[in-house]
């Protein structure tokens, strides 16, 4: 059996979205769908649908952070 870079590349095609599906759980795959219709209804560019998503996800975190440590400090140390 023959090795090259074509035989690479197709196995890595298949096997990254069952990986990113497995691993990461339904909500990446629906944040990938709803992301990529938000921006084809939006007419945005394939870069300004990754930045709105990545600007998303960090005041989304930053949101989960303050709430888990407004929660924290209401129940008191231990």
């Amino acid at each position: 059996m023959r090795d090259d870079t074509m035989g690479g590349l197709i196995a890595f095609a298949i096997a990254t979205p069952v990986v990113v599906i497995c691993c990461g759980g339904g909500g990446i795959l629906l944040a990938g769908i709803l992301g990529g219709l938000g921006g084809w209804l939006t007419g945005f560019g394939g870069i300004a649908t990754m930045v709105a998503a990545l600007a998303a996800m960090v005041l989304l975190r930053g949101y989960r952070r303050r709430r888990a440590r407004r929660t924290a400090t209401a129940h008191g140390p231990g």
